[in-house]
């Protein structure tokens, strides 16, 4: 197998035999250590015949500025790796005492934006004896998120974080990085049997302005080609609070339409007056409809907030036609409050329609959400690397990928 690296100067580094490492029982040292003919190559993955077994879990300690316009949000994110190298069993080393050059994992945030940046915190020898190591990867920025927006304000959508590896690496002190797009060097396993640790970690006080967080799920896809990426999506689970867009779209808009009534008390003969006044209660309503306007996502589709701005000025508009029908009918002041109630039966109605269902599907989403066990089982494609890991653990990455693969039919059963 080739791998291709590059090197802080630009160059790419090109070796054919990173399989036929050998641990070498001299101490290390921060560059490749020579014994022999033979030199030590850190940058390479740990040899293994199988991929290497890669443990992980994650965190978010920021989530804000959720945008439902542009469909964006401000996260810190940050996944942490574990793995065993082999070639640090029972060396009497340290952290710092670790090679500059040393192998380790990598991923890519897809759904990042331009302002993301990545930043690669710390990588640590957690225990010496057995060679396991950490390295924490921190996704600091902006990212895109689409959102369905159907039924805003009463929307309950997923916050993607979309996370592939080509078996990307990169060494302890950056200068060398790469992937290898023909063979899996490893293979992603969250850390959900791990009882000392939590998988996920909220480091924060959970609270978003206009959302509420209701849970999160992820899932590893580790597609049968090994040429393709490794997918790891997690999904914060979070609702719209309604409540502002109450108190600020639709009130207002309900106190407009029930003002319009006004034109009702006037003279059914005095139409100057009244179509004065219907104009300018639509002309108000047309003004704040362009004042709020950047707080409505932009959509090919109405919303149930477009619907309702409709639905009212279509009502205040309909006032003007029936002052006109009340003038000419024989009996106008029956028709104008036949007229005036049945103006304000259907405008009323239409907005319970339009609001209601969606308002339900809300609650309904909720609840599902909130009754389920906040962290649901993972779902995998291809080989599954839920084993029995335990950390700190003895056994190379190839008795791991054995023993899992023994146990596979016992688990189909």
């Amino acid at each position: 197998m080739s791998l291709k690296a590059k090197a802080s100067d630009g160059h790419e580094c090109l070796d054919n035999d990173e399989r036929d490492i050998t641990t070498m029982s001299t101490h290390l040292t921060d560059d490749s250590t020579t014994t022999g003919s033979k030199i030590e190559k850190y940058w390479l993955p740990p040899p293994s015949v199988e991929p290497l077994v890669v443990d992980f879990r994650c965190a978010c300690y920021k989530l804000s500025h959720i945008c439902t316009v542009g469909q964006t949000a401000d996260v810190k994110f940050v996944i942490i790796f574990e793995w065993f190298d082999e070639r640090l069993e029972g060396k009497s080393l340290t952290t710092n005492d670790l090679p500059r050059d040393l192998w380790g994992p990598d991923c890519i945030l897809e759904n990042a934006q331009v302002e993301c940046e990545v930043g690669h915190d710390s990588f640590s020898l957690l225990n010496p004896e057995t060679g396991r190591l950490k390295r924490s990867i921190t996704f600091h920025g902006r990212i895109f998120t689409p959102f369905d927006l159907d039924d805003f304000p009463f929307d309950s959508d997923d916050l993607k974080m979309k996370f592939i590896s080509i078996s990307n690496w990169r060494t302890l002190d950056g200068t060398r990085f790469g992937n290898d797009p023909v063979k899996r060097l490893y293979t992603l396993c969250p850390m959900l049997n791990d009882h000392t640790v939590d998988f996920f970690t909220v480091g924060w006080n959970g609270k978003v302005n206009e959302f509420q967080i209701l849970g999160w799920n992820h899932e590893v896809i580790h597609p049968p080609m090994q040429s393709k990426p490794i997918i790891f999506k997690f999904e914060i689970n979070i609702t719209r609070k309604a409540n502002f867009y109450y108190l600020k779209i639709f009130a207002p808009l309900w106190l407009l339409v029930l003002t319009s009534l006004a034109a009702y008390t006037l003279e059914t003969d005095d139409l100057g007056s009244r179509y004065e006044f219907l104009v300018t209660v639509l002309l108000t309503t047309v003004a704040f409809v362009y004042i709020v306007q950047e707080l409505l996502p932009k959509k090919s589709l109405l919303t149930v907030v477009d619907k309702v701005v409709v639905c009212s000025m279509t009502s205040v508009t309909a006032s003007v036609f029936f002052s006109f029908l009340i003038s000419i009918l024989p009996n106008p002041g029956t028709a104008n409050i036949v007229f005036a109630i049945a103006n304000q039966v259907v405008y009323w109605l239409t907005n319970i329609i339009l609001i209601m269902p969606p308002h339900k599907r809300q609650q309904r989403h909720k609840a599902e959400i909130l009754a389920r066990d906040k962290k649901p089982e993972l779902k995998t494609l291809g080989p599954s690397c839920r084993s029995s890991i335990v950390r700190f653990d003895r056994r190379s990455s190839t008795q791991l990928v054995s023993s899992m693969m023994k146990s596979l039919p016992q688990m189909s059963k």
